[in-house]
């Protein structure tokens, strides 16, 4: 989701300890979230929606992208896109707290 705090859920396919070296891969996705949070953060969701995408063809596990890709159809009230992702994102990881709550919510529960 995009949070620009460091206080996040542990991200599935990401286990790896802060300290250990990253890939040239994982480097080029962080850049883009980054990127792609900025955008968020300037209401150019488009914008913010295209960069989380091509982030996820390159992690496809990744929960925050997932979960920043259902947070933008939210804010762009595409409720039944939003709940697709938080559903897909259940299935990869039913413990993901996140996605359950956002969905229950969505889902008037």
């Amino acid at each position: 989701m995009v949070n620009m705090d460091n206080d996040r859920e542990k991200k599935k396919g990401n286990d790896r300890p802060e300290d250990a070296p990253r890939s040239e891969e994982e480097k080029k996705v962080e850049s883009i979230i980054e990127l792609a949070k900025f955008y968020y953060l300037n209401k150019k969701y488009k914008e913010a929606l295209e960069q989380f995408e091509m982030c996820l063809s390159l992690d496809p596990d990744n929960e925050e992208i997932l979960l920043s890709i259902a947070l933008i159809h939210e804010v762009n009230n595409e409720v039944e896109d939003a709940k697709e992702v938080y559903h897909w994102i259940l299935k990869k990881n039913p413990e993901n707290k996140s996605a359950r709550e956002k969905l229950n919510k969505l889902s008037g529960l």
